[in-house]
């Protein structure tokens, strides 16, 4: 399947507008959890604008794309506005390098003492799998899924 082209409001020289921003956020967190919404509308969006835009057009890709779950769009976008909370919502998503990512992933890496189970490290593959995903599709928009799957 050939990726559809979604236009990102996030990379327009036009300023979107608030009742812009709200509709594509509500597109973005249809059928989700609240938690969702807060994290989207009230701690990121008032600072990062940019990264929130990028977000609801990843979720409106993998709509068209892959149809994915509502627990998959939900851990996705809660992921999304941790790793941009993680960075006080200064830096954009372009903007994180590698090292950036390594150190939000070690954020979650805990002892023995405090996690003698390991559960971390479930949280820590999820997120890296999220991430990802989510990078490859930032740089490199018009490839599809399958085609970066190599099928």
């Amino acid at each position: 399947m050939v990726r559809s082209k979604i236009t990102s409001m996030a990379d327009e020289s036009i300023t979107p507008t608030y009742s812009d921003i709200d509709r594509k956020i509500e597109n973005t967190v249809e059928e989700l959890p609240s938690d969702c919404l807060n994290y989207l509308a009230k701690r990121v969006l008032p600072v990062s604008r940019k990264n929130v835009l990028i977000i609801c057009d990843y979720i409106a890709s993998l709509k068209s794309e892959v149809n994915p779950s509502r627990s998959y769009k939900s851990g996705t976008v809660i992921a999304l506005c941790k790793l941009s909370i993680f960075f006080k919502n200064d830096k954009t998503f372009k903007e994180i390098t590698r090292e950036d990512l390594l150190s939000f992933l070690d954020s979650f890496h805990k002892n023995e003492g405090i996690d003698p189970l390991h559960k971390w490290i479930g949280t820590y593959n999820l997120y890296r799998v999220l991430l990802m995903r989510f990078f490859k599709w930032l740089y490199s928009p018009n490839i599809g899924y399958k085609q970066s799957l190599g099928l």
